[in-house]
C-alpha cells in the first residue's frame, strides 16, 4: 500500500505534499482551503519530513513574492574566481 507523505513544521502537516495514485478521487472530493490538511493530520511521523521554517502554503497567485535580487559578488551562491 502506498501512502502520502508530507513536510511538517514541528507542530502540524504542511505543504508539499506527495499522494498517490488512487487518493485523487478522494482529493477530488476536498473543498476549502484545509481540505488536503484533514487528510494529512493522521499521517505517521515517518511519513512526514520535517521542514522548519523552509516552507510556506501558497493558495492563490498574489501570494507568491519573487526571489530576492541577488548582487553579482553575493556569496551566498554562484561561482567565484580565485
Amino acid at each position: 500500500m502506498v501512502l502520502p507523505s508530507c513536510s511538517h513544521d514541528g507542530i502540524a502537516p504542511l505543504p508539499p505534499a506527495c499522494f498517490p495514485r488512487d487518493w485523487l478521487p478522494r482529493l477530488a472530493q476536498l473543498i476549502g482551503d484545509q481540505g488536503a490538511g484533514r487528510l494529512l493530520r493522521d499521517l505517521a511521523p515517518s511519513r512526514q519530513v520535517p521542514a522548519p521554517g523552509l516552507l510556506r502554503d501558497i493558495d492563490l497567485p498574489e501570494q507568491i513574492s519573487p526571489p530576492p535580487l541577488r548582487r553579482p559578488n553575493d556569496a551566498t551562491g554562484g561561482c567565484g574566481g580565485m
